[in-house]
């Protein structure tokens, strides 16, 4: 454990992974990852928030890109089992536990097989808190908990949701700490058809959009690679019928860019410039 959280502080790792948020748009993370698994590299270290944080775990703790798949397809997200009756959501996150410990094994940070930070808006404070060590289900649900959808996680003597209001491209925790960082960003925004902001639920979801993508654009600058599949403006947050299709556009735009670059000719400049 010691070790571990020696090894977090240092600037040693070779490759940082950068997981944004994006409800089931997420999916794209699993095709960028089983595209970089196709290309032989690896993240040694990884910095996730909401859907980006349930991912970057999932491929921290070992699980197939298939299995990480299944878990976006297999849920029925509005069941009745998972509705919130006391809780401010719709649905009460807690219950989503269950799921989430068939597919992740690990209880706890120190026994992931890559460092994981997740970040998560703590409500009472208005301050984005970011996890990195001790039990690991708790920061996951709470990183994931889109308000109005999913009830705020109880966590630490205070109420948790998603990341993604403060901060929804995490770099922050890998900058200074990897020799070339990757940046997958799920959110693209382009302009919308009067016709898709019919429903109040879309409506909610393109104001969070907005409200959270000016600024991960400013700090795509502290990666070396940044994947945006531009085509994923066209899936909504909720747009769980596509995450096959989602997960296609990650995947080919993953290998589109990594067949672009050499990690190694990256890292090299890195030395030159120090």
């Amino acid at each position: 454990m010691d070790e571990k959280m020696d090894q977090m502080r240092k600037d040693e790792y070779e490759i940082g992974l950068v997981l944004s948020g994006g409800g089931f748009r997420g999916a794209a993370h699993i095709g960028v990852i089983k595209a970089m698994q196709e290309a032989g590299i690896k993240a040694n270290v990884i910095s996730g928030v909401s859907a980006g944080a349930l991912i970057g775990a999932c491929y921290a703790s070992g699980l197939s890109c298939e299995a990480m798949l299944s878990l976006f397809t297999k849920p029925k997200l509005f069941s009745l089992a998972h509705y919130s009756y006391k809780k401010p959501g719709l649905l009460d996150t807690d219950k989503f536990t269950a799921y989430l410990d068939q597919y992740i094994s690990q209880n706890n940070y120190e026994e992931l097989e890559i460092p994981l930070y997740i970040s998560a808006t703590d409500m009472l404070s208005g301050k984005l808190v970011t996890f990195y060590n001790g039990n690991l289900n708790k920061p996951i649900l709470a990183s994931c908990a889109f308000p109005f959808v999913f009830s705020p996680v109880w966590h630490n003597d205070t109420y948790y949701s998603d990341g993604g209001i403060i901060n929804n491209f995490p770099v922050e925790p890998l900058i200074g700490k990897c020799k070339t960082i990757i940046g997958v960003y799920v959110n693209p925004m382009n302009e919308l058809p009067a016709k898709e902001l019919n429903t109040s639920i879309k409506v909610l979801q393109r104001a969070f959009s907005i409200s959270t993508s000016s600024v991960p654009y400013l700090k795509f600058q502290h990666c070396d690679i940044v994947i945006e599949p531009k085509a994923l403006s066209k899936y909504n947050l909720f747009d769980r019928r596509n995450v096959h299709k989602i997960y296609e556009l990650g995947y080919e735009e993953g290998k589109k860019m990594l067949e672009k670059i050499n990690i190694n000719e990256i890292q090299m400049q890195h030395l030159d410039i120090k």
